[in-house]
């Protein structure tokens, strides 16, 4: 069972939450030790009701003592509701540390039994530990939301086999042994066989049977424990074809090179409608085949996939504080000390100022109100409400975020987002859909169409840019197969091959420089380019080959439906400021930035101009505020300097590169921009929940240690000002979670 409390070093720190089985709440010893103490609780409060009719006779030190059943059963209660409080308590004594909440309950409650209060004792206690499995309840669902969000790690990995080479592959005979094979259904596809080892001629020259029964792969067969084609992730090479039947889990990033499936993946991109795939279309790992056998080629290794990525992230993420929790958390070793001395005076020293003010004899009697007004306060003064109130209303917001397929990377990222100011996007793939489609084929005039097409192809062949998809996926579509092939051979022979993030590649082929890219980046000038091209609208893709202009290639996109909205909710958010960059045209630019009424657009910008424009921008917007948060939006490897450089990097998790994700700050898991927003008001939510706890706890907190010192409330009501109000903060930070 976890304290969340900063005073024992934060949520994941005092227990181990990861040991626990985490397909329910709460870990079962937790439950059965809660269940015990309610138990000895209630009998021992029936008991005290009746008037103590059972008492038992103790002897100790040569004289008979006599004690109330009832107080043993709270003895017991509170022995099984703090046992873990002991422990930890008797623990972090051994490294140095003494004063924690563990501390401040453990001798309180036994303060209380000393005074006879058996049952306020225990109470403290039981409600206490009530609280911890509450609180552990709540994290555990916190942290569901994250979990199942990135539930991908592949467990095995089942390897194609063609029909034809696993009949091949099984002789009748092994040699070696003499295997005999009965073969079955081989007009299915599959083969049933079963080795009979009668004899072995092995050097040990003993006797064995051994019966293994294969029942078929590719079909959708089960194989046995022992299956050859069952292996780990890490063994599999890139460009190995796999299986995955219905039902199963994608293991591997790849293409989907036989067969069209559904695939639920909800696991990466938080969206519960199922997508339709067809041969040719790339699958992730974490991917959920719901029908029909898939075969996969893989094209990474399995610590590279998309998913491993993004499963170190959320790890790193649940580590990240708030700048609010570390206050709290500083706050807390500071706090705890003090009260406890605080207590140690209010118990010991008003009876001797009293004492010397009247003239009386000091007795045990004069001490022990000021003792029980010591003890209360003790109670009361737990951290735990207030300290409790932090991590977890981050935590709770970190899931909630999760839920919508936001992940955000630390605590702190959501107090960023939370003083949003302005938000600056990439256009291509970030508010356009990034699926460019060929509009126009311009050759120049010693070039032919399909000329220029089979160097687009080559030059555009190893990048993963959306302009070169689409240029390489019209290619294929236009010439076929079978030509695109041989270009792929040529392409292969990578001969000084460069790419220049936002303009474009070079490479030499056949002894000649080919290169694809923007005006800029083919002629040094962007006003070099053809007249004729130059109105043109669309992204353009110039080509030359041998120092002569080859032709130009033109592509369109499409803003992303969600988009309009996306500016609309941003604009009701109270989001000041929105500018569009990109590295297209000036004309295409401003067209979508007019249709999305977003405050400006700056076009044809490089990379580094993106990151110096971005910079401006946030300079401009912190001259009014200086703590306004700029917000920068990208999806591609040439948005990572400027996702970098934002105050909070929002990446395209969807279609987005890997540079891309490892540099923001915010992942959105589908490429909606909707989220955007959805992000911003979740931030700010998550930190009006943190600012109501911590003002609720402190009043209540002030209000009863000044009851207590005063004598005005006892142990019952300090059961409230603790554990109540802890109680109460993890109700409303369960909110953050919505």
């Amino acid at each position: 069972m976890a304290c969340s409390c900063m005073a024992c070093n934060h949520i994941h720190e005092t227990h181990n939450h990861d040991e626990h089985h985490h397909d329910s709440l709460w870990d079962k010893h937790d439950i059965i030790r809660f269940s015990v103490a309610a138990v000895f609780f209630i009998v021992g409060i029936i008991l005290k009701i009746a008037s103590e009719p059972f008492k038992m006779s103790i002897q100790f030190g040569g004289g008979t003592y006599s004690i109330a059943l009832s107080s043993l059963l709270f003895v017991g209660s509170w022995f099984a509701a703090g046992l873990e409080v002991i422990q930890t308590l008797l623990k972090t004594i051994g490294k140095g540390s003494i004063f924690d909440e563990n501390f401040l309950m453990t001798f309180a409650t036994l303060g209380a039994f000393i005074l006879g209060e058996w049952s306020e004792g225990a109470a403290v206690m039981l409600f206490y530990n009530l609280g911890e499995l509450l609180q552990a309840a709540a994290v555990q669902q916190s942290r569901r939301s994250i979990t199942n969000l990135m539930d991908l790690r592949p467990e095995f990995v089942r390897l194609y086999r063609n029909p034809a080479d696993s009949e091949s592959e099984h002789s009748d005979t092994h040699d070696c042994c003499g295997h005999h094979h009965e073969e079955a259904d081989e007009d299915c596809g599959h083969h049933h066989h079963e080795h009979h080892h009668e004899e072995c001629d092995c050097d040990g020259g003993h006797e064995h049977e051994h019966h293994h029964s294969h029942e078929a792969c590719c079909c959708g067969h089960h194989h046995g424990d022992d299956d050859p084609d069952i292996v780990a992730p890490e063994d599999v090479p890139v460009g190995t074809l796999i299986l995955v039947k219905p039902g199963e889990k994608v293991p591997l990033d790849g293409i989907l090179v036989e067969g069209a499936c559904s695939f639920d993946t909800s696991s990466m991109t938080g969206e519960s409608v199922p997508r339709f795939i067809e041969a040719g279309g790339t699958v992730l790992a974490g991917f959920v085949n719901t029908d029909g056998l898939a075969v996969i080629k893989t094209t990474v290794a399995a610590e590279n996939t998309a998913a491993a990525k993004m499963l170190q992230l959320v790890e790193n993420a649940q580590d990240r504080k708030a700048k609010t929790e570390r206050l709290i958390s500083s706050f807390a070793r500071v706090y705890t000390p003090i009260v406890t001395i605080g207590a140690v005076v209010l118990a010991l020293l008003p009876p001797f100022v009293l004492s010397a003010v009247h003239g009386s004899p000091l007795s045990w009697n004069a001490f022990v109100p000021w003792i029980s007004r010591g003890l209360v306060f003790l109670v009361i003064s737990c951290p735990c409400a207030f300290v409790i109130s932090v991590p977890l209303g981050y935590f709770g917001g970190l899931g909630g975020a999760a839920k919508k397929g936001i992940l955000i990377k630390g605590a702190d990222f959501i107090d960023s987002l939370a003083k949003t100011d302005s938000v600056v996007f990439d256009k291509t793939g970030t508010l356009t859909a990034g699926v460019l489609t060929v509009q126009q084929v311009l050759p120049a005039e010693q070039f032919s169409t399909e000329e220029l097409l089979e160097l687009a192809y080559i030059v555009e062949y190893h990048s993963g840019h959306p302009i070169a998809n689409a240029v390489k996926g019209y290619v294929l579509e236009r010439l076929g197969k079978e030509k695109t092939a041989a270009f792929e051979k040529e392409a292969a022979e990578l001969r000084q091959y460069t790419e220049k993030a936002g303009s474009g590649v070079k490479m030499l082929h056949t002894g000649q420089e080919l290169a694809a890219g923007s005006a800029l980046f083919i002629f040094g000038n962007a006003e070099k380019q053809p007249a004729s091209i130059a109105q043109a609208e669309g992204t353009k893709v110039f080509l030359s080959y041998g120092g002569h202009y080859a032709g130009c290639i033109i592509c369109s996109d499409s803003i992303k439906p969600q988009s309009a909205q996306a500016i609309r909710e941003l604009r009701g958010a109270g989001i000041g400021y929105l500018e569009m960059l990109t590295g297209d045209t000036k004309r295409t630019g401003e067209k979508i930035a007019a249709e999305l009424q977003l405050d400006c657009c700056s076009s044809e910008l490089l990379p580094h101009e993106k990151v110096a424009r971005f910079e401006a921008i946030s300079a401009e917007r912190k001259k009014g505020n200086a703590r306004a948060v700029c917000v920068f939006v990208g999806d591609g490897i040439n948005d990572a300097p400027a996702l970098a450089r934002a105050d909070v990097g929002i990446a395209m998790g969807g279609i987005g590169s890997d540079a891309a994700i490892e540099a923001a700050n915010v992942v959105l898991m589908t490429d909606n921009p909707q989220l955007i927003p959805q992000a911003i008001k979740s931030a700010r939510f998550t930190r009006q929940i943190v600012k109501q706890n911590i003002v609720m706890s402190f009043v209540v907190k002030i209000a009863f240690l000044a009851g207590g010192a005063l004598g005005v409330i006892g142990l019952w009501a300090a059961v409230f000002a603790d554990v109540g109000v802890a109680l109460l903060a993890v109700c409303n930070s369960l909110r953050a979670r919505r």
